[in-house]
């Protein structure tokens, strides 16, 4: 079956004012809410519809454009692919945008929304939803192209950036792979974890899941020969390893996010890998800017940055 175009509703509704008028921040709710038929007008979700694939599994088809939307809100509020699927259920706000409030089933299906996602990334359309929505942004006088105060910082992604218990960190990477195949297969993820008989690592904690007394080293060993029996090998030939300091390791890479300190919209993001100087990135993210017209004034970041281009070559005009 192949996905319609979504025609979402463009007038609030009385439940949509009332949601609207308990926002006290996270504002990109409501500019989503209100200009998402403009973002997503007929030329741009043909667009996205070439990215979609036929259900192999009898699903109803989710249209694309709301793919994208939850994609973008994702990015915003920093949440997993799990807490996306619950937050379509449990926060009206997530609700208000995708045009399912007070829905008790999520409308979305999580391998759907990763395979989605990765074919947006790999046909490079993750910028054009991101330019997009910034020049509806701009039309719309939500923010726009003038001298932007900005703090630029990093984050762990994809990678261990916590220090967290060993068995936990496999754990993380089981679940990774089998939500790869998941999203190939288009299926759920406790489909794919009961067939490859590795239903223990669907849990929030693998350790927890084990149920073991961790004190007792007879106990931790059968554990460990438990978790290899499952992970026949896990491998990313591209991990790196990095440090945010002495005591906190980042396996994997990093995120780095220039946020408007006024309008508090993500303006540009770069990755780099996690061994990387976080100051590497900055002339990636200037470029970006550069290509919205928007010119820096006030520059918050931390020490990582310091030797940046922005604090080698910055102008008069430039407060860092």
């Amino acid at each position: 079956m192949k996905p319609t175009l979504w025609q979402p509703s463009t007038a609030l509704s009385t439940k949509e004012e009332q949601v609207l008028k308990r926002m006290k921040k996270a504002k990109l709710f409501v500019f989503l809410r209100k200009q998402r038929h403009e973002i997503f007008d007929e030329a741009f979700q043909n667009e996205l519809a070439t990215l979609s694939q036929d259900s192999k599994r009898g699903h109803p088809p989710i249209a694309p454009a709301q793919l994208a939307l939850a994609t973008l809100l994702q990015a915003y509020m920093g949440v997993s692919d799990d807490e996306v699927i619950e937050a379509t259920v449990m926060d009206r706000r997530w609700q208000l945008v995708l045009d399912c409030l007070d829905s008790e089933q999520a409308p979305i299906r999580l391998g759907t929304l990763v395979g989605f996602r990765g074919r947006l990334i790999e046909a490079q359309m993750d910028r054009r939803l991101i330019e997009r929505t910034i020049e509806l942004g701009e039309h719309s006088g939500a923010f726009g192209s003038r001298a932007l105060r900005a703090a630029l910082d990093s984050s762990p992604l994809w990678g261990a950036g916590r220090v967290e218990d060993t068995y936990n960190v496999v754990g993380h990477a089981l679940r990774k792979v089998m939500s790869v195949i998941a999203a190939q297969r288009e299926w759920e993820l406790a489909e794919v974890a009961q067939e490859a008989g590795a239903e223990l690592v669907c849990g929030s904690s693998l350790k927890a899941n084990l149920d073991r007394d961790w004190d007792q080293t007879t106990q931790k060993e059968e554990a460990l020969s438990l978790v290899l029996t499952t992970l026949t090998q896990v491998e990313d030939g591209q991990m790196r390893h990095g440090r945010k300091s002495r005591s906190v390791r980042v396996d994997g890479y990093k995120r780095h996010v220039l946020h408007d300190m006024d309008s508090g919209m993500v303006r540009a993001v770069g990755v780099t890998a996690a061994n990387a100087p976080e100051a590497s990135v900055t002339e990636a993210i200037s470029a970006d800017l550069d290509h919205q017209a928007v010119t820096l004034q006030e520059l918050h970041i931390e020490r990582a940055y310091v030797s940046s281009h922005w604090v080698r070559t910055r102008s008069p005009e430039l407060e860092v």
